[in-house]
């Protein structure tokens, strides 16, 4: 019997208690509860493989809505299920939510309720798209084995920036610097927003706008939910693959093609 592992937050003791205590008693659920703490669930989801988060809406601290579409930022395999004792406007919740959204459960609600819906997490379950960049040579990004076309280069390059940088945060001033170093900087600022959007919704259109962390002014590539040629590469001494091409169409990625280069040497030596 697979292991449904979930999460459960509410700002209330005793709904907690009964979803706990009368509801959940299947020997194959794992069940982790947050009293009001959006950061404790957060964490817990970012370092943990969780099927499904069960959210109440109304929240003091986080709009359950809004934590929810964190949790689907940093945990694309996670269904999510509100449970509100108010009728909400399910038609906007899963305009925000996307394919994410497993249902609603309103307060009081009964044990055929959840295991309907545990039923369907079973059923359903949630795959994250195989995701790979290509670095050597041009730069090209694939999902399922099948390559992405991009319509707009500057989004392309502004990606390609974000993959070399592999994981790290960049911030709006480090990429408009290396990608536009002639333009004026409000200008250049202007340009990274249009830009960030523009990757935003390409990602969007492809179903793994999770792959994008987006902050205050930066951004950066979530490495989990992909993989790269060239991170392979410096993960594994023993790898050959570098032949000595790299992001060969953007000048700013000599630094990186030095540094793999040297790296070759001492392999091949």
């Amino acid at each position: 019997m697979k292991e449904i592992k979930i999460a459960v937050i509410d700002d209330e003791l005793n709904p907690l208690k009964i979803f706990l205590e009368n509801v959940v008693d299947r020997a194959d659920v794992q069940c982790r509860y947050f009293m009001n703490d959006p950061g404790a669930l957060m964490r817990y989801v970012e370092e943990d493989s969780i099927d499904a988060v069960f959210l109440d809406i109304n929240m003091p601290v986080m709009n359950g809505v809004d934590l929810a579409e964190r949790i689907k930022g940093v945990s694309p395999r996670s269904a999510i299920v509100f449970i509100s004792a108010y009728t909400q406007d399910e038609e906007e919740i899963r305009r925000r939510i996307g394919g994410n959204l497993l249902g609603f459960c309103y307060k009081p609600y009964s044990r055929e309720q959840i295991e309907q819906i545990f039923d369907r997490i079973e059923s359903e379950g949630r795959n994250v798209a195989g995701i790979r960049f290509r670095t050597f040579g041009q730069f090209d990004m694939f999902k399922d084995g099948r390559k992405l076309e991009f319509t707009s280069p500057l989004c392309k390059e502004f990606l390609a920036y974000l993959v070399d940088r592999a994981g790290a945060t960049v911030t709006c001033g480090e990429i408009s610097a290396v990608l536009w170093p002639d333009k004026d900087p409000e200008k250049a600022k202007m340009r990274y927003r249009n830009v960030k959007s523009l990757l935003r919704l390409f990602l969007r259109e492809h179903g793994i706008e999770y792959l994008l962390s987006v902050g205050y002014g930066s951004c950066s590539i979530v490495k989990k939910y992909a993989s790269c040629d060239m991170w392979d590469y410096l993960a594994d001494a023993s790898s050959r693959t570098y032949g000595g091409e790299y992001l060969i169409s953007y000048g700013w990625s000599m630094p990186r093609q030095n540094s793999l280069d040297v790296i070759r040497s001492f392999r091949e030596m």
